[in-house]
């Protein structure tokens, strides 16, 4: 029979273990400002691209005589 639960270590206890937490803070604070970062980009496309988006849609409905916008 082949063994195929997780394999467990002994767990760390002083200076590994407060290596581990550190670098365990650290990544948490690298995964907190990729999420951040991903956010403020958005917010960035978004704000470029509503005024054009909207452009697009006064130019064609501009371009859409009166008469048809009941049939739009």
């Amino acid at each position: 029979m082949t063994d195929t639960g997780a394999r467990t270590r002994p767990a760390a206890t002083g200076r590994a273990a407060r290596e581990l937490l550190a670098e365990a803070a650290a990544l948490l604070g690298r995964a907190r400002a990729v999420r951040e970062d991903h956010s403020r980009a958005v917010d960035a496309v978004r704000a470029v691209l509503d005024p054009l988006l909207s452009s697009l849609v006064d130019r064609e409905l501009a371009a859409i005589p009166v008469s048809r916008l009941k049939d739009v």
